[in-house]
């Protein structure tokens, strides 16, 4: 039995009137996950079990699912190269020299539900419960998404976030863009489950440059999350960004920042907040101001 829990701060409020009950469509979204694979809560009862055994830790589980899955659903590596990724980049944990073709198969089947448990909603464990505490939710009330706002997600990656977007916004337009096209092509495999909620149309893929977005004109918000210091060249993209929104517009990038006294050697391209802000007032922003989530840092931006 799935488990929908009542959540204060869940809520938000349009400007229309109309409550957004984020639970509810997030556990709907849930529910057609599991649907369309019956065996899945089985399945990856059996892997957290395995790893139950071997004591791995929750955060390592979820950083080895989510490689898993773009490796395999994304890039089609096969199970010995993946094995291979996992010895390397996970060389002190014990899921590596444990995993399976079993292993592999199960995660690859589902990398959806997967998703949402990367983005901190579910629980790694059936009956996969919506976290009542999840970061994301701040998150979302800082978006103040709007119906007819139009948004665009740059960075969308396997579309975890902006397929959740679709979920809790149907009848806006939402824009995802990525400079990799198996992204994308993962995406649209993905896109048959959101069209239960609302048009299929309403979600437009877009393959830009490292330069430029290629967005059309006139989107309202325009989400950056955890990718904005993978840009090659950040000024050129923040511009292109700029020339697409509307005058009122708002752009979000949601980071980890680093620490002037530390090197993260986990991801060495990290930019600190000072950097940040030279990077936006060149391309043409000013910040309005800085959320701490906790972990991350949200600011948000208006054209200058």
């Amino acid at each position: 039995m799935l488990l929908l829990l009542p959540v204060a701060g869940g809520f938000a409020q349009s400007s229309e009137g109309e409550t957004v009950d984020w639970i509810s469509s997030i556990a709907d979204y849930r529910s057609r996950l599991l649907t369309l694979r019956p065996d899945a809560p089985r399945e990856l009862q059996e892997l957290l079990e395995k790893w139950d055994r071997l004591d791995v830790p929750m955060q390592e589980r979820y950083d080895v699912s989510l490689n898993v899955t773009v490796a395999a659903a994304i890039y089609g590596y096969g199970f010995r190269t993946i094995s291979n990724m996992l010895e390397k980049h996970f060389p002190s944990s014990v899921i590596g020299p444990s995993f399976t073709e079993r292993d592999l198969a199960i995660l690859h089947r589902n990398g959806a539900l997967i998703d949402l448990v990367s983005l901190g909603v579910l629980e790694l464990e059936y009956p996969f419960v919506i976290d009542p505490n999840t970061e994301l939710f701040s998150e979302l009330a800082h978006y103040a998404i709007q119906l007819g706002h139009i948004i665009a997600e740059i960075g969308a990656g396997t579309g975890a976030f902006g397929l959740l977007l679709h979920q809790l916004y149907p009848k806006n337009n939402l824009y995802l863009y990525d400079v990799d096209g198996a992204y994308l092509k993962f995406i649209r495999q993905q896109l048959p489950v959101a069209e239960a909620v609302g048009p299929e149309e309403r979600v437009e893929l877009i393959q830009g440059s490292k330069r430029a977005t290629r967005l059309p004109a006139s989107v309202d918000k325009v989400i950056v999350r955890n990718s904005f210091h993978h840009f090659d060249k950040p000024e050129e993209m923040l511009r292109s960004i700029r020339e697409v929104m509307k005058p009122r517009g708002r752009l979000y990038l949601l980071e980890d920042f680093a620490d002037p006294a530390e090197t993260d050697p986990s991801c060495p391209y990290l930019l600190s907040v000072d950097e940040m802000v030279e990077y936006l007032s060149a391309g043409g922003f000013q910040v309005g101001c800085t959320v701490d989530l906790g972990n991350r840092y949200l600011l948000e931006c208006t054209r200058k």
